[in-house]
């Protein structure tokens, strides 16, 4: 594919996930609280209606963002505008390229040996993506001590010990994923989930009948989600504590805290530190379709058939056009469904102190992942001798 429209097509899908979480974020916000009716949005009557509050009104929307565009930006005495222009810039351009390291169109073609459609393409891409999460956190605690105020040094040095803590937990959680693919690029992880899962295979091919036959003609893909659904489980604590955004008030809820970042904060640099959490939240999200929802892949659909089938009447470009939109469209309607499902997890679990999610992640989490570790690291030599064997 050409890389122009590559990149036209990487900024639609980058810019419709957005969009998800941007609307999902405002939703979880205004939604009315019939059991709290003081924590509620104020409503108005704006624009005949006086049910929404005005911020569901996208003329509100326009004029509020070019208001703070306009206004002139106030200027603190003791605040570092470079260091602070750094830490932006390091965070945002870290997650841009990690989600260049995506594969969210599959291959040219559908097949497994066909060539992979991404921006950047790592064979170490897993180490790539640890050293960019890395990169993020440390562009946040750079961005704290920018800011004058003792309390935003707090969020900093909270930011520092949660990093610590995630990026070992990370470590664990993406090992056995470089294990059960054998490869740390991200494009060889995807294709093994294509596959159909190992044990639950070699069992339907021992069965015999019509019922049998059925079953080997729609297999179960190999999805990280169903064959280490412990490793999927410790990767959403392990990127909420990466990437959590030290700010002081949360915007999906609208609490205020006592230490963290954005107190003395201009409205501009309160808007790309929106930026910066939705990015981050999008990485989260479209990783996570990535390492254990298969990408853009369906289930039970053989593209490489579809394509044959159709290049007779109308040549090859136009059946592998369409397979290629199909699972741009498949990537995009996952990455939206996990940001709905974490936007509700967010909204029913309550907030831990800092303190409580250290202790929790060191006591208990990271025990846990070195055990699913040992356990994956097992289950595959095992599975490859009695492979070999049944060979």
């Amino acid at each position: 594919m050409n890389p122009f429209v590559l990149t036209i097509v990487w900024m639609s899908v980058v810019s419709g996930v957005l969009a998800a979480c941007a609307i999902l974020e405002r939703r979880a916000r205004l939604v009315p609280r019939p059991d709290r009716p003081e924590l509620s949005p104020p409503r108005a009557n704006w624009g005949g209606n006086p049910a929404p509050p005005p911020a569901h009104a996208m003329t509100a929307r326009a004029l509020a963002g070019f208001a703070r565009i306009v206004r002139r930006k106030s200027v603190v005495s003791d605040h570092r505008p470079g260091l602070r222009l750094l830490g932006r810039l390091g965070a945002c351009v870290s997650l841009l390229v990690g989600l260049a390291m995506v594969p969210f169109a599959g291959t040219w073609g559908g097949g497994l040996t066909d060539p992979p459609i991404l921006l950047l393409d790592l064979h170490h891409g897993l180490a790539a993506i640890g050293f960019l999460l890395l990169l993020a956190s440390f562009s946040r605690i750079a961005v704290g001590l920018s800011e004058r105020n003792a309390w935003s040094r707090i969020g900093s040095a909270r930011q520092a010990s949660r990093s610590i803590a995630a990026l070992a937990l990370m470590t664990l959680v993406l090992a056995p994923l470089a294990i059960g693919s054998g490869s740390l690029r991200l494009h060889d992880i995807v294709s093994d989930q294509q596959l159909p899962i190992g044990p639950v295979a070699w069992g339907v091919a021992a069965l015999e009948g019509e019922f049998g036959h059925t079953l080997r003609a729609w297999p179960i893909p190999a999805w990280n989600v169903l064959a280490q659904p412990l490793t999927a489980i410790l990767f959403i604590p392990a990127m909420a504590l990466l990437l959590g955004s030290p700010r002081v008030d949360d915007p999906t809820t609208g609490s205020i805290g006592a230490a963290g970042l954005g107190l003395d904060a201009d409205p501009i640099d309160v808007y790309w530190s929106r930026i910066d959490a939705r990015l981050s939240l999008v990485f989260a999200t479209t990783l996570f379709v990535c390492l254990f929802l298969g990408a853009g892949s369906i289930p039970f659909f053989d593209a490489p058939r579809l394509v044959a089938r159709l290049a007779p009447y109308v040549g090859d470009t136009l059946p592998t056009l369409l397979v290629t939109g199909l699972q741009v469209g498949s990537f995009l309607a996952k990455s939206i469904l996990v940001l709905a499902a974490s936007s509700r997890l967010k909204r029913v679990i309550a907030v831990s102190r800092v303190d409580r999610a250290l202790r929790l992640t060191t006591r208990r989490l990271l025990p846990l992942a070195w055990a699913n570790l040992l356990l994956v690291a097992a289950s595959t030599l095992w599975l490859a001798g009695f492979a070999g064997g049944a060979s």
